[in-house]
């Protein structure tokens, strides 16, 4: 009421005049254009995804052989229960510029590499290459790098060993390591691990598990016995050289000593060929662990369980080599390594298990050697 009423009045008026005249346009020519770009947009096709392997269309060996066994095949079967070796390709290598913002949401490669870190998901990776060394690329007589899985298997485990790296950036940056196929080198490196060990290291484990075959083969019982009598063939030397440099490739280090312990479960070898077998694996893990066993906890683990399997059977020759081993590898000669580091290793706790189960181990050990340690 009165003059400041009026005053209000006239204002409002004069914003509703304004709104009519000038926003209202405005916005409409606006909206009018935006719906225009948006049609045409929609106009055009998109591309089409890249082609999947496992794609609906595609046939393959599994589904003609389901066709012609009179099986009805399901449309929804052809997903990912179809996929054959033909169909795991490495991934691309890739790295990423360090993001300056915090992400708050985790990344998704860092859960994919605490997931395959996992030490269940580690040890079917590393059963599973095993068994294609064993199984595919010795039979066939081919190189490992020519495998359709192995790469592929590599590069998982590569993915999994800097999964601390990956997480302790916080999702700031993502790499993918490649997969070995070829010399990549980034930022000035010398040194690609993922290339040396499936290019340069896979067929010297691969030469590692034949020298053992062909140590079973040539000793009593086996089908090259009599050419050995003969001098024909001899035991092939313990190459410890050839793994110089290999100390960082834990992914090797993991093969060799599954192989290792797959080498000593019962049935798999006899106590003749075991001491020509057992060198070369002592070889070339001390050249992967850098002569440094000790916290191989994992493996000791493994390796006293397939022990544990022959019970009273356990040949004597196979504990004198086992507790010879391990001895030397509580010494840990050559590095610096102090006594108590050694009294509280894995190695100790492990290797006093092993005598504690088996009773017999006693006699191979005398006093004197544990104050030596």
């Amino acid at each position: 009421m009165g003059d400041a009423g009026l005053w209000f009045r006239n204002e409002a008026n004069r914003q509703k005049q304004l709104w009519r005249e000038e926003v209202l346009p405005e916005t409409k020519e606006k909206l009018k254009t935006d719906l225009a770009k948006r049609k045409n947009a929609l106009k055009k096709k998109p591309k089409p995804p890249p082609p999947l392997a496992f794609a609906p269309g595609k046939t393959d060996k599994s589904k003609s052989q389901a066709v012609g066994s009179g099986k009805a095949v399901k449309k929804d079967d052809s997903a990912i229960i179809n996929l054959t070796a033909q169909n795991v390709d490495p991934l691309p290598h890739w790295k990423c510029k360090r993001r300056k913002i915090e992400v708050d949401v985790p990344s998704t490669q860092c859960l994919a590499s605490m997931l395959l870190a996992d030490p269940f998901v580690v040890r079917i990776l590393v059963d599973k290459a095993q068994k294609i060394l064993r199984a595919d690329v010795l039979k066939s007589k081919s190189i490992p790098s020519g495998h359709t899985l192995l790469p592929s298997i590599f590069q998982l485990l590569n993915i999994a060993r800097i999964s601390k790296q990956l997480c302790a950036l916080k999702g700031k940056q993502c790499y993918i390591p490649d997969s070995g196929l070829r010399k990549i080198l980034i930022d000035g490196e010398d040194f690609n691990p993922s290339y040396e060990s499936t290019r340069n290291c896979l067929p010297l484990v691969t030469k590692l598990l034949l020298d053992v075959d062909l140590d079973s083969r040539m000793v009593v019982g086996g089908d090259l016995y009599d050419a050995a009598l003969q001098k024909v063939l001899t035991t092939p030397e313990v190459q410890s050289a050839d793994w110089e440099g290999t100390s960082s490739l834990y992914d090797i280090r993991a093969v060799v000593e599954g192989s290792f312990v797959h080498l000593l479960q019962p049935g798999n070898t006899s106590e003749a060929a075991l001491q020509s077998q057992f060198p070369r694996f002592v070889a070339a893990l001390d050249k992967l662990s850098g002569g440094n066993m000790l916290n191989e906890k994992p493996f000791f683990k493994s390796l006293t369980n397939a022990l544990l399997r022959h019970k009273s059977k356990l040949p004597h020759g196979t504990k004198d080599l086992v507790t010879g081993c391990m001895l030397k590898w509580l010494r840990a000669e050559g590095n610096d390594v102090s006594p108590k580091t050694a009294v509280c290793s894995p190695l100790l706790e492990c290797f006093m298990n092993l005598l504690n189960e088996v009773s017999m181990f006693y006699c191979y050990v005398s006093r004197s050697t544990f104050f030596y340690i």
